[in-house]
């Protein structure tokens, strides 16, 4: 995987720890609109250390192909963090597949941000990765998502009980797969 790739209207690259403080922002300013759909948050999340350590971290684990964070910035403004892209559970021989997952912020929502930063993405985990699966998880209240990925021409294979813990509590999610053509 390249550290960094461009659509007709985005950049959206791998970042270190120098980002934290444009990290801290985007996460914190975008709470109300992301907790609801994620897991619960340890209470130093929200601070510079943090996500400095976690930045690093991560760049570490993108390093040797076992965890993979993008962030997404337009390209007229360089500067904002707009959203991110992660792909977990990166399994080769013989599954070949991994589990991405994706936000954006509220303001940038429908203006197709997140099709085109996705398709990229996906596209790239196929091509430099060779994986033949691609999986999401999407808890059954995201319209948004389930959109999203149905017109990337994700299957939703059905759901998956109890699967994903999200504030503290346990939910259904919509699996959906893309295979490698």
């Amino acid at each position: 995987m390249q550290f960094e790739y461009t659509t007709n209207r985005l950049i959206i690259k791998v970042l270190d720890y120098t980002y934290a403080d444009k990290v801290l922002d985007f996460v914190f300013s975008n709470r109300d609109s992301f907790e609801p759909f994620e897991s619960k948050k340890n209470s130093a999340f929200y601070t510079v250390d943090y996500q400095a350590a976690t930045l690093q971290a991560e760049y570490n684990a993108f390093l040797q192909c076992r965890y993979i964070r993008y962030y997404i910035f337009k390209k007229d403004d360089p500067h904002t963090i707009i959203g991110t892209l992660s792909a977990s559970h990166i399994y080769h021989s013989p599954y070949f597949s991994c589990t991405i997952g994706y936000k954006i912020a509220p303001p940038f929502q429908r203006h197709g941000y997140a099709t085109e930063a996705l398709k990229c993405f996906c596209n790239a985990i196929f091509e430099s990765l060779g994986m033949n699966r691609i999986e999401a998880y999407v808890m059954h209240n995201n319209l948004a998502s389930m959109k999203l990925l149905d017109s990337l021409n994700f299957v939703n294979e059905g759901i998956c009980h109890k699967c994903i813990k999200i504030c503290d509590r346990f939910e259904d999610h919509y699996r959906f797969a893309l295979i490698a053509e």
